[in-house]
C-alpha cells in the first residue's frame, strides 16, 4: 500500500481539522455579538480551554464525538442568543 509520509494527515483527519477550526471560527464570531462583556469573556475563556484541552487527541472516535459535542452546545448557544435579541 501506500506509505504515508511524515506528518501528512489523512483525509478524514485532515477534515475534521478543517471542521474544528470552523467550530473555533464560529464560536469566536458569535461570542463577540454578546453585549455582556463579562459573559463573553467567559464563553472565549472557556472555548479556549476546552480547544486547547484536547488539541493532542489522538483517539480518532474520541475526536469526533467531542467534535459533535462541541458543535451540539455552539447550536445551543446560537438558539439562546436568537431567542434573546
Amino acid at each position: 500500500g501506500m506509505t504515508r509520509v511524515g506528518n501528512v494527515p489523512s483525509l478524514k483527519q485532515f477534515m475534521h481539522r478543517q471542521r474544528v477550526l470552523q467550530l473555533y471560527i464560529d464560536i469566536v464570531r458569535t461570542a463577540r455579538k454578546i453585549p455582556d462583556a463579562d459573559y463573553q469573556k467567559f464563553l472565549l475563556d472557556e472555548a479556549r480551554m476546552q480547544f486547547k484541552m484536547h488539541k493532542t487527541e489522538a483517539d480518532e472516535r474520541e475526536a469526533s464525538l467531542l467534535l459533535a459535542n462541541g458543535e451540539k452546545q455552539f447550536n445551543s448557544l446560537k438558539a439562546s442568543m436568537n431567542m434573546a435579541l
